[in-house]
């Protein structure tokens, strides 16, 4: 059976890595831990970690004692837990679905701050990695993910439908917010 601590070995060992070549100053650490929000008693259910160096930032999300084999879509969003905002688009209105990422591969997805979709288990465990040059930590710029918010949704997304040319973007979110978290460093 796994257990959270065997979900942090893949995160120590990349920071290990990270920071065994780079100095202190060009590495910048960011995390935070995703509660639900459905309910009067909050619940811990998951981890945002992010590594930053060289205009590269890391991310790990893992999910832990929550809803088996289940599948829920990821954003990051404004505001607070208490009061979520709009999905996070780096303070732009443009669609992020041919922005140039890593690899000069297209993020594919309509905004900044959309994620991705992860997938638990049959134990309620899960998790999502990924890296992306158009993300930053601590460098106060439109690109910074400190203060943002980790947004767990009910059901996971199509993210290539949306970023297709006759899809009509100005449309009510139906996905039930689930669980939040806010990224500090």
């Amino acid at each position: 059976m796994q257990n959270k601590k065997s979900l942090l070995w893949p995160l120590i060992i990349s920071l290990f890595l990270v920071i065994s070549c780079q100095s202190e100053k060009d590495v910048a650490i960011a995390s935070g831990d995703l509660y639900t929000i459905f309910n009067s008693q909050p619940r811990n259910i998951g981890r945002f970690y992010a590594i930053y160096a060289n205009g590269i930032t890391k991310v790990n999300i893992s999910m832990y004692d929550y809803s088996v084999n289940s599948y829920h879509s990821i954003h990051l969003h404004e505001g607070t837990c208490e009061e979520i905002g709009p999905h996070w688009n780096q303070g732009k209105t443009t669609m992020f679905c041919n922005v140039i990422d890593l690899d000069d591969m297209p993020w594919g997805k309509m905004m900044a701050g959309d994620i991705g979709n992860i997938k638990t288990n049959a134990n309620g465990y899960g998790s999502l990695a990924f890296s992306t040059s158009l993300w930053s930590i601590g460098t106060n710029n439109d690109t910074d993910i400190i203060g943002k918010l980790v947004v767990l949704h009910s059901e996971g997304e199509n993210f290539a439908l949306e970023c297709d040319p006759d899809h009509i973007p100005d449309h009510t979110h139906t996905n039930v917010k689930i669980a939040c978290g806010v990224i500090s460093q």
